[in-house]
């Protein structure tokens, strides 16, 4: 398994992979967001990866420097060194065996590489098995929110605990 920055020939595979996991449980994302658009974004700014098993890729996510809520009380670490994961996913045929958890214990050993000192990122309440992968990798619940009509969990993640 191999997670890496996508590539150019990437992008229509990962819109794909968003497009399959609309309607599914767990899933509210729509025909709306997240689209082509924002795939193509994240590629332009560097910040998309893949997750390939096989040279396949199953997954995806992306990381932002910074994010609407940089400023709330939701963080401990809020200094700059943080970043914000986002459009996680596993494709359809792959979820449930582990790898969302694999992609993102590889995703925070990135970004901590590149300095990373706290990861942030939001999942919708109601997503269960993602709460669950996160707790199981340290994410702290940080406090709650409204955004597009859903309620979300803020979580964080410490890269070194014994310096908070």
């Amino acid at each position: 398994m191999n997670l890496r920055k996508a590539v150019q020939t990437d992008i229509n595979i990962v819109a794909d992979i968003y497009k399959s996991v609309i309607g599914m449980n767990y899933s509210v994302w729509t025909e709306d967001y997240p689209t082509i658009q924002n795939v193509v974004q994240d590629f332009r700014n560097g910040n998309l990866y893949v997750f390939e098993d096989n040279n396949i890729i199953i997954g995806a996510c992306s990381v932002e420097s910074e994010s609407d809520f940089e400023n709330s009380d939701f963080w401990k670490i809020n200094d700059g060194t943080q970043c914000e994961i986002s459009r996680i996913v596993i494709a359809p045929e792959y979820q449930g065996k582990g790898y969302a958890r694999i992609m993102v214990g590889n995703f925070i050993n990135v970004l901590a590489e590149n300095g990373c000192k706290s990861v942030h990122l939001f999942v919708v309440k109601s997503n269960i098995p993602a709460v669950e992968t996160y707790r199981s990798l340290d994410f702290d619940f940080s406090g709650k929110c409204s955004m597009f009509g859903h309620e979300y969990f803020a979580m964080e993640y410490i890269v070194n605990r014994k310096e908070v």
